[in-house]
């Protein structure tokens, strides 16, 4: 393909997805993100606004876009976000995710997690942020490295539930 076919695409598709849109709707509702134009047009910016509203993006999604939505920059969302696309890609037999199902989900994954993070994911780079500094942890009834895991799992087990739809 040639710079100047590219470039005809590109702006093809930069105009039919926003104006034939209901074949696409079902399967947009189902998904966290679109492809979508970076551009200093604010028309083009206020049409990609549009579609995604009309379209209702991820409003199928069994993750929680509205009302207060949790944030990526926890080790335990992303972790969780991984894990929940590794059992979608693996196709369990789960029901919808959901703050009442998110339980069953962590229980799906935590092999899954041990397999991914390793049977030592207390010592995980991604974790590291729960290793150091535990002002309520004691001496007395659990070593540092049990209260990390302990601390880990409580977390991940927080995080499908929060991550997850209300209904």
């Amino acid at each position: 393909m040639t710079v100047n076919e590219l470039t005809l695409h590109i702006n093809l598709l930069k105009h039919e997805p926003l104006t034939s849109t209901e074949h696409y709707r079902k399967f947009i509702r189902r998904c966290q993100a679109w492809p979508a134009f970076v551009t200093v047009d604010k028309d083009y910016e206020a049409k990609q606004i549009r579609f995604v509203r009309k379209m209702e993006l991820g409003a199928d999604s069994p993750l929680n876009y509205t009302g207060r939505q949790w944030s990526r920059g926890t080790p335990e969302i992303r972790a969780a976000l991984k894990l929940i696309g590794c059992l979608e890609l693996r196709r369990e037999k789960l029901p919808p995710l959901t703050r009442a199902t998110a339980p069953r989900w962590w229980k799906k994954s935590r092999k899954l997690f041990e397999q991914i993070y390793g049977k030592d994911f207390e010592n995980h780079v991604n974790f590291s942020p729960y290793k150091e500094g535990h002002k309520e942890w004691d001496d007395g009834d659990l070593t540092r490295k049990t209260y990390t895991r302990k601390r880990i799992l409580d977390k991940m087990r927080q995080a499908f539930v929060s991550i997850a739809r209300k209904n």
